[in-house]
C-alpha cells in the first residue's frame, strides 16, 4: 500500500469530533476567502484529488488504530 492510500486511510478513521475539528480548521485557516475562489486546480491536483477520493472507498484498504501502528507497518 503507498504512503498516499495509507494517509488516505487514517484521515478515514478519524472520530467524527476529530473530523469536526479538522473542517473548522481548513474553514478558518486554509480555505480561500469567497473573494479568492476563482481558481481552477491543475490537472494532476484533480487526478490526485480523483485518486484519493478512490482509495479512501475501497474496502481492501487497511484500516489502522492509531498513527504509532501505521508507522510500525511501514517500518519507520
Amino acid at each position: 500500500m503507498s504512503i498516499q492510500e495509507q494517509a488516505v486511510q487514517m484521515i478515514n478513521d478519524l472520530s467524527d469530533e476529530n473530523v469536526i475539528f479538522l473542517i473548522d480548521f481548513m474553514k478558518r485557516f486554509m480555505l480561500p476567502k469567497e473573494e479568492d475562489k476563482n481558481f481552477d486546480f491543475r490537472p494532476d491536483v484533480i487526478e490526485a484529488m480523483e485518486e484519493a477520493r478512490l482509495i479512501s472507498r475501497n474496502q481492501e484498504t487497511r484500516k489502522y488504530s492509531s498513527f504509532a501502528e501505521a508507522l510500525e507497518d511501514m517500518d519507520i
